[in-house]
This record gives C-alpha cells, structure tokens and sequence, in this order.
C-alpha cells in the first residue's frame, strides 16, 4: 500500500511537537483503497468523543435561532456515531460519506443517506451545491490531500452561511478515548 500511495518503500512521519499531531509526509489520502483494505469495522471507531457534545450544543443553538431547514453534512462520519448521538435534533437532512464500505452500510442500517463517494464527487454534483448549513469533519482532516482543492469542495456544498466544525486528533483528548 505505501508502494501505491507514495510511490516509494517508504513514507516520513512526521509529529507537531506542540500537540502531538501525526501525518505523512508529503501528506497523501488513502482513498477508497486504503480504508478498504485497513479494514477497520464499526466496533474500531470511539462511540463518543469530546468533540461531539460541543458540537451538538451549537447545533442546538442554530437549529433554534434559525427560521429555515437545517441540513447537515458529516464528511468520514464512520458508522455514524456522531449522527446517532444528535437523536432528534429537528434536522431536515443528515447525509454521510465516509471511504469505509463497512462504515457507510453501518450508517444506512440505521436509516442514514451514506454513501462512499469522494468529497469531490459531491462537489461536482450539482445537486448538492448550497445545500448544506452545517458540515462537520471529526477528526478528518489531517487524512486529506491537497486541502486547498478540499476546502473549494465544502464551500460549494456549504449554504452561505454555513458553520464548519472540524476537529483534529489532540494528543492528551484522543488518548483519553
């Protein structure tokens, strides 16, 4: 797999010396391949994370204070955990992706719209453009290439006032998991 994805025998680790953040060097995505064959199941993802119960007061707080339908948008949602945790949070629409075939059958068991499909892929899909008033990535992001081609993606899938919440792994909160 690291011959396939960088081209090498070898890939450099490198590790922020401030909060202990871990990443490939040059930073490449695994896709679709990688996640299948890493194989990790449902029962492998953390039920609940710190960032959760933060992100589900804000949302309480716009679904409130906001007069129109709320859609949200979870890019690498796993099996759903998150999306489970919001019970019913008067959303009119969650919509999942996530790489892992096991995952995305894991969140549509539970009667969520997940599919496998690249972030990408939704961007140039019409049909979602403006659509969504929150998108979050837990813990995502520093799995993505080419962040600059990503963060054009999630502006067009974002309504114009959209709120992104996005979380990366902190060495002392992701080990308390």
């Amino acid at each position: 797999m690291i011959q396939k994805l960088w081209a090498a025998d070898t890939c450099e680790i490198r590790r922020c010396g401030s909060c202990g953040l871990a990443f490939a060097d040059p930073l490449v995505s695994g896709g679709r391949e990688f996640f299948e064959l890493t194989g990790r199941g449902p029962q492998h993802y953390p039920r609940d994370r710190w960032e959760y119960a933060l992100t589900r007061g804000a949302i309480g707080d716009i679904v409130r204070d906001r007069a129109a339908p709320v859609h949200l948008l979870e890019i690498g949602a796993g099996p759903g955990h998150f999306l489970q945790s919001l019970g019913d949070a008067s959303l009119a629409g969650l919509v999942a992706t996530d790489y892992n075939q096991l995952a995305v059958q894991e969140m549509r068991r539970h009667g969520f719209s997940a599919s496998g499909r690249d972030l990408r892929e939704m961007a140039e899909a019409q049909a979602d453009h403006g659509r969504f008033t929150i998108i979050c990535m837990f813990q995502v992001l520093h799995m993505m290439d080419d962040l600059d081609d990503n963060m054009e993606c999630i502006k067009r899938l974002a309504a114009p006032d959209a709120h992104l919440f996005v979380s990366l792994p902190f060495g002392p909160m992701t080990d308390l998991q």
